[in-house]
């Protein structure tokens, strides 16, 4: 999605109520400075607050941002980033209680941010179901096959699905 257009999907979701925070839980950098090429690899919580019923609960979602950067006259930029999905659960405000999910309702999402997905689904967002998560072994590899060929200087928009 593109920045403004995810800037306002996220400020129309907070006049929505939507409450929905990323925690930074470690960044680790590998660099080849004789290509001028970086790989970062962050690892994050995303966790967003529901109310389903009057049953609050908070949906939390363990991932990696993956981030492509090259060095240039100007400084380091971001050429290309992709979050990487690993776990969610579900998280009861009151200890004791969650909303319902069926099994029929978790089956379009994959294992990775399941819950998230149908949740954010039903509050009427449009959820891709295609984002790379641990569950995909293909898509797994090729994530880290592509953080290689970048730090060895080689194009990697194929590797990414990135239309040429």
């Amino acid at each position: 999605m593109p920045i403004d257009e995810f800037i306002e999907v996220s400020k129309k979701g907070r006049r929505n109520g939507d409450h929905i925070m990323h925690r930074e839980n470690g960044t680790l950098v590998e660099l080849n400075s004789e290509t001028g090429r970086a790989v970062g690899k962050m690892k994050a919580t995303i966790t967003q607050r529901f109310d389903f019923d009057g049953v609050e609960c908070d949906v939390e979602c363990d991932c990696r941002f993956i981030m492509w950067c090259q060095k240039d006259s100007a400084g380091w930029k971001v050429h290309y980033k992709r979050l990487f999905y690993e776990k969610d659960k579900i998280l009861p405000v009151d200890g004791k209680n969650v909303p319902d999910f069926t099994a029929e309702e978790l089956k379009p999402y994959p294992y990775g941010y399941r819950y998230l997905g149908a949740a954010q689904a039903r509050l009427g967002h449009k959820i891709k179901l295609d984002l790379p998560t641990m569950e995909d072994n293909d898509k797994f590899r090729g994530m880290y096959e592509a953080m290689e060929k970048w730090l060895r200087g080689e194009d990697i928009k194929e590797t990414l699905g990135i239309p040429l």
